[in-house]
This record gives C-alpha cells, structure tokens and sequence, in this order.
C-alpha cells in the first residue's frame, strides 16, 4: 500500500492549518474506497462563505479557515487553474443583494464570477452549475450537482480547481509492465511504470517516502508506502508533522522506482457533518451575503485524478450550499515498489499547500481505472 503526497520541506503555518482540515476530514472518511479529497478546493470554498459573515461568526469562521487567502498563494502556478463564483436564487426575494465590500473582495481577490438566477426549475439550474464545473475542469469533473440537492437553498458558492502537470522526469512506456498489487486481502494485476533515477527519499522503521517532482519544480507528488502494516493501520501514526519530520531527513538516493498507473474517479461526497465536527459553524451571521442568520446546509465535493508515465491530471470541486435562516548516501539503489494499497498528497512547494489527497485501494487492469465506491 502506499500514500502520495505532492508537498514541499517547508510548510506555512497557514498551509498547515488548510492541510490539517484536509487530512481530518479524510481520515473521517476512512471507510471510503479510493478516496481522494482536494484540501485547497475545499478551503477556498468555506473562504468564499466566511468573507461573507462577521461578527463572532467571522471570528470562528477564520479560527478554523486561518486568516489568509489561498488564492493568493497558487495563483502564480502554471500548471494550476482556479475558478471561483456565487450562485444567488432571485426567487427569494427576503435575501437582499450582497454587500458591495463583499462582492469587490470575492471578484478581485478570490477572482469569483457573481451569478443571479431562479433556482427554479432546479433541474435546470443544476444543469447550469454542472456545466461551469465541468467547463473550469477540463471536462473532468460532471454532474456534481443535482436537482434535489437545490431544494430550498438560497445560494450556491463554487470553487473548481484543475492541475496537469509532467513529470520531471518522465516514465518510458516501453518499461511499463503488468505485475501484482497487493491489494487488501488478495491480488489484482496492474500496469506498473518503473525507472531508475536520483528522487528525494526517506525511510524510518514503519514507512518508505519519495518525492517525484514536476517540471517547473513548483509542485511534487509525494508517495508514501508502509513497510509492515496496512495503509489504514499505519494511516493512524500519521499527520503533517509526521511528514514534515520525514522530509528534514529526506536526501536524494538512486532508486529504482516501480508506479501503478491508476485514475480515481469520486463520487460525490457531502463533507457538512465532518466538517462541523472539526469546528466549522454552520450557522451565523451572513448578513454580508444578503441574510442573517444564514445557514450551511451542504459542503459537497467531488475529485478525480490520472496518473500515467507522461504525469498527472486533476480535477475538484466544491459546492457550498445555504439557505436563509438557522439549520445544521550512493550504496546499493533503493527500491520502491509501490505494489500494494498507497496514500497520496500533490502539494505546491513553496508554501506547502496540499492542492490533493487520496488513496490507491486497488488499481485495475484493463483500463486502469478507480471507480470510488
């Protein structure tokens, strides 16, 4: 089994804020097959939401968010694409228009589109906002949102964030083989790439680490992969501290390095109770957006991820549905076979933001394909 990463040594103290609210709500998810979460999708949104409170509810909102913008800390990546808009229902004719101060923050900062339009009939609409998704996704992301999912809500705050980036160092297709991945309680054969080359790598008695890094050196995906236990046992040692401290050891080493090729295509998935759990309110003072209270009736999201001998393409998005009103050293090479259950993270390097998350259960053969279950 093995995790990838995408990460840097460094890591902000606001990346780190933003990466432990990934990583809680994945481990909340844990039953999940192939599970694969955005962080930095999933933060942008909830900040599109909490710019549009005050109060005590601003107050907790940014405790739990960090007061920063992660736009600003991506948007200077090539290989990364960000899109942002407010969806508001003119049916309801209780919500006033949104602050002025508001929708210059959300347009100049977070770069956001502002729509106005009757959530009925909802299939229409959710057809409308299923189209912007795919549209900023390159196609990835589809039918996130359906018509039920529209009932008596107020507004629609989006976030959609695409990455395509090579490898540095790029696999041969001729060097990929079919070989076993040791799946959870049996094998599955898989279409494995292999190469040897100098990778950033580090080990302890419970885990391998390796970084492969792409071009334009901004972004890395990190792999981690247990020695002894199972993913989801070793999954509960592990934290941004636990991989800050194994990149402060990690040096590079010749390896020969053997990668299943796989693509994870999500569901979507309804995060509201993990992330109330964690301390994100719910419902508060949104006057800003137009009513107060408001309430955060869904966070929905969805993610898909490719990786091939050429390197990877991915896609997420967020939805945050509301309504008005309350609710709820050079020796022998290391080897690193990643042929068995892994975790993965794709990061951008300079501040530390994790951009992905997920798990590879059991890549599959024929068409290398990952349907999460």
């Amino acid at each position: 089994m093995f995790m990838l990463l995408t990460l840097s040594s460094l890591t902000s103290a606001f990346a780190n804020i933003s990466n432990d609210i990934g990583w809680k709500l994945y481990s909340s998810q844990i039953q999940e097959k192939n599970l694969t979460l955005s962080p930095a999708s999933i933060h942008i949104a909830l900040s599109l939401v909490f710019e549009g409170s005050t109060g005590l509810t601003r107050k907790k909102g940014f405790e739990f968010l960090g007061d920063n913008n992660l736009v600003s800390d991506l948007k200077h990546l090539k290989q990364v694409q960000i899109a942002n808009s407010l969806w508001l229902n003119s049916d309801n004719k209780k919500l006033k228009e949104p602050s002025k101060i508001y929708l210059d923050k959300v347009q100049n900062e977070y770069l956001s589109v502002i729509n106005r339009l009757s959530f009925i009939p909802a299939h229409t609409t959710a057809q409308t906002m299923n189209l912007w998704i795919e549209e900023k996704t390159n196609h990835l992301i589809k039918d996130m949102i359906t018509p039920h999912d529209l009932e008596k809500k107020d507004m629609a705050l989006i976030n959609a964030i695409y990455f395509k980036g090579d490898w540095l160092n790029e696999f041969k297709p001729e060097n990929t083989k079919a070989d076993d991945f040791h799946a959870d309680q049996k094998k599955v054969s898989a279409q494995f790439m292999a190469q040897r080359a100098q990778f950033n790598y580090a080990e302890n008695d419970d885990v391998q680490m390796i970084e492969l890094p792409y071009v334009g050196d901004e972004i890395t995906m990190t792999i981690l992969l247990p020695k002894k236990n199972s993913l989801r046992q070793w999954q509960q040692k592990f934290s941004t501290a636990y991989l800050s401290d194994l990149l402060k050891v990690a040096k590079y080493e010749s390896t020969n390095l053997s990668l299943p090729k796989f693509k994870i295509e999500g569901k979507t998935i309804d995060l509201t109770l993990g992330l109330v759990r964690i301390g994100m309110p719910q419902v508060g003072d949104f006057s800003p957006l137009g009513f107060n209270p408001m309430s955060i009736d869904a966070v929905l999201h969805k993610v898909f991820v490719k990786v091939d001998e050429k390197g990877t393409e991915a896609a997420a998005a967020t939805v945050v549905l509301m309504r008005a009103g309350s609710a709820m050293v050079k020796e022998k090479p290391k080897v690193f076979k990643a042929d068995k259950p892994f975790l993965f993270v794709i990061r951008e390097k300079k501040n530390g933001n994790w951009l992905f998350i997920g798990r590879v259960d059991e890549p599959e053969h024929e068409n290398f394909e990952i349907k999460a279950k």
